[in-house]
């Protein structure tokens, strides 16, 4: 049979049922299957922080991972610095009091009670402090501060008599005297020497000049006159020399006086010692007497910081 053609309204008909079919393939490929769950429901997820606790940091809510929010907390920081050391510069006289004041922040992110000390000294080879030095003794003041907070605390020493005292320090500490932070001013106060001495009088062994052998005993006699305002104990020292055709000089003793002298007073001390095994024979020596203020006797430099000496010449002959 002859082919027939469509009408134009049967080939509408078949073109929106193609069409219809074609769009039913598009979607059928175009959707998507739904994921699988990838957790269980009330099923959680956790760290563990630097501080030993848990967070939850996520839970399972229709098969999908939910985020608390939740973070570790911010570990505790203790800090301070020290701003400025406070107190009045220039001269003072040995009994004085001279306030300290530590002005200082705390720069941790914690409330904290801190551990404040301050020294006076010079050059940290002496020093008279309180809290100063971690000797786990000291005597702190303790203040707490928040984080940010500020204070000046005064502390206040007595001035010794030690005419070396010219440096002030100060230290914060935190609660297990662990040093946090520390100030130093060199140089800012001087102290007036109250401590003076007068040599007098020296006689070695019953005078004269005397035979000696290696080894053997010398007893040096002299007076000594405290010239100061305060009572004290003295160091006392002996040199024993020759500058003859050989050099020879050392000091054979370094000890305190055996009791105090009062301003104005004058006590006769006998200081012993023995001819050194290397001295060079067939020569004269000189004996000098040597005072210092108590511990301030230098073995290494002998010859220095000295009050007061006095010397007697070739009154010893080594042979």
């Amino acid at each position: 049979m002859a082919g027939k053609k469509l009408a134009s309204g049967q080939k509408i008909a078949i073109g929106l049922l193609t069409i219809g079919v074609a769009g039913t393939g598009i979607y059928l490929l175009m959707r998507k299957k739904e994921a699988p769950p990838v957790c269980t429901e009330g099923e959680t997820q956790t760290r563990i922080c630097s501080d030993g606790s848990v967070i939850t940091t996520a839970t399972c809510s229709g098969g999908k991972w939910v985020s608390t929010g939740a973070t570790c907390p911010t570990p505790e920081e203790i800090n301070a610095e020290i701003t400025d050391v406070r107190f009045t510069h220039g001269a003072y006289n040995p009994g004085d009091t001279i306030i300290i004041g530590v002005e200082f922040t705390n720069t941790g992110n914690a409330s904290h009670t801190f551990k404040i000390g301050v020294a006076i000294g010079k050059d940290a080879i002496i020093w008279y402090d309180k809290g100063y030095y971690n000797d786990g003794y000291g005597d702190y003041r303790e203040v707490s501060l928040v984080p940010g907070g500020s204070i000046i605390v005064e502390r206040s020493l007595i001035v010794p008599a030690d005419g070396r005292i010219a440096d002030i320090w100060a230290t914060v500490r935190d609660e297990n005297l662990n040093v946090l932070h520390q100030m130093k001013k060199f140089g800012v106060i001087s102290v007036a020497t109250a401590v003076t001495a007068q040599i007098s009088n020296i006689v070695v062994n019953g005078g004269g000049t005397l035979n000696k052998i290696r080894g053997q005993e010398v007893a040096v006699y002299f007076d000594l006159k405290n010239t100061g305002t305060l009572s004290t104990i003295y160091d006392l020292a002996i040199e024993f020399d020759t500058m003859a055709d050989v050099y020879y000089d050392v000091f054979v003793n370094g000890i305190d006086t055996p009791s105090s002298i009062a301003p104005g007073e004058t006590k006769r001390f006998v200081v012993k010692f023995d001819v050194p095994l290397d001295a060079p024979l067939n020569h004269y020596y000189s004996i000098g007497v040597y005072v210092y203020a108590i511990n301030t006797f230098n073995r290494s430099n002998p010859s220095s910081g000295y009050l007061d000496k006095k010397s007697v010449f070739d009154v010893i002959y080594v042979s």
